[in-house]
């Protein structure tokens, strides 16, 4: 499944390395990318870049992966925005927390580039399918 370039991704990610991990198997893989190093930077990247897809570490410099899935999830117009967190944090309690906030997926450091990938094509083949039928339902 090809992801089109005008899909955006947004990555969330303080440590400059997995950024660049995460944006080089993004780009090699033709899916469109913006990188964020901070909380701040992230959410006025959500308002001003209108990303189909948030990956979000938890840990960051100025606040929690959390609060930003909450700021997302409690916005009508974003709340629909596919939210994955990408993080260190692999107990099987913090991946049930993640999920019960609203995560739609939860990807463990260290990663591979066939599970970023395969992640966000997915969500973005089920926001297609969402928005598809929506569409449909309105012609009727």
């Amino acid at each position: 499944m090809q992801t089109p370039k005008d899909e955006l991704v947004l990555v969330i990610e303080d440590d400059p390395g997995i950024a660049h991990v995460l944006e080089t198997i993004l780009n090699l893989n033709n899916i469109n990318v913006i990188v964020a190093n901070n909380g701040s930077l992230g959410l006025q990247y959500i308002k001003e870049k209108k990303p189909q897809i948030i990956l979000c570490d938890i840990m960051l410099p100025d606040m929690l992966g959390y609060d930003i899935l909450k700021i997302v999830k409690d916005d009508n117009e974003k709340y629909k925005i596919p939210f994955i967190f990408l993080t260190a944090f692999a107990d099987p309690s913090d991946v049930r927390r993640g999920i019960n906030e609203g995560a739609d997926d939860y990807i463990t450091k260290p990663f591979t580039s066939e599970t970023i990938i395969k992640a966000i094509q997915s969500r973005l083949e089920i926001q297609r399918n969402i928005e598809s039928r929506r569409i449909s339902d309105l012609a009727l």
